[in-house]
């Protein structure tokens, strides 16, 4: 669904929502719940089928701020960053940020972030600050 100024509007399952902003070239990813590794990948399947990621989007700002973590082990986070690296075709050059404040979910991005190729990622603890770091690139 397309919205004035926002570019589109995108609800999928319960788990997240896509959001675009055509005037920042960011892509705002919302997730909601409990939330696996399967979770996490399958939406950016979806993003990628659809074509969510526009040309010229210069970064996307991940808010689990409604949401946990749920991974098996503490090393599923390796396969967010094997995900990307897979997919740098849709991935490449874009800064990750990822929103959380739960001390507990705040080690996955500080942990993802050690294995950045080919993109950029960085824990944050409000979009605001998130939005500004991407931003400031340009």
């Amino acid at each position: 669904m397309f919205v004035s100024g926002l570019g589109f509007i995108m609800i999928s399952d319960e788990k997240f929502i896509y959001v675009y902003n055509n005037d920042e070239k960011i892509l705002y990813k919302s997730y909601f719940g409990n939330i696996t590794i399967y979770d996490i990948t399958s939406s950016w399947d979806i993003a990628i089928e659809q074509q969510l990621i526009p040309q010229g989007t210069i970064g996307v700002i991940n808010n689990f701020l409604e949401a946990r973590f749920d991974f098996n082990s503490l090393n599923d986070f390796k396969k967010i960053p094997e995900y990307y690296q897979q997919n740098l075709n849709a991935f490449s050059g874009l800064r990750f940020a990822i929103v959380t404040v739960s001390p507990k979910d705040m080690v996955v991005p500080v942990l993802v972030k050690e294995y950045d190729k080919g993109y950029e990622s960085r824990p944050f603890s409000t979009v605001e600050a998130a939005r500004q770091w991407i931003l400031e690139r340009f």
